[in-house]
């Protein structure tokens, strides 16, 4: 697995962007992903490139990351 890659927008832990701009602004930056939120009825949702098993993997790592960043 590679570097954990930002979005290209500045994101704060109070913004509130619309899911379809920042899907549209990273769209060709990734080998595989993982995209998980609240669908339109508010439920929640995951869409994966790969299987369970990596889906877990990218969440573990990115939850690590996450937690050992310092802005």
């Amino acid at each position: 697995m590679g570097e954990v890659i930002h979005l290209d927008l500045p994101i704060a832990d109070d913004a509130v962007l619309d899911a379809d701009m920042v899907l549209e602004g990273n769209k060709g930056k990734f080998q595989q992903l993982v995209i998980c939120g609240y669908d339109q009825g508010g439920g929640i949702a995951i869409c994966a490139t790969h299987g369970s098993r990596e889906v877990l993997w990218i969440l573990n790592r990115a939850i690590v990351h996450l937690m050992l960043e310092t802005e």
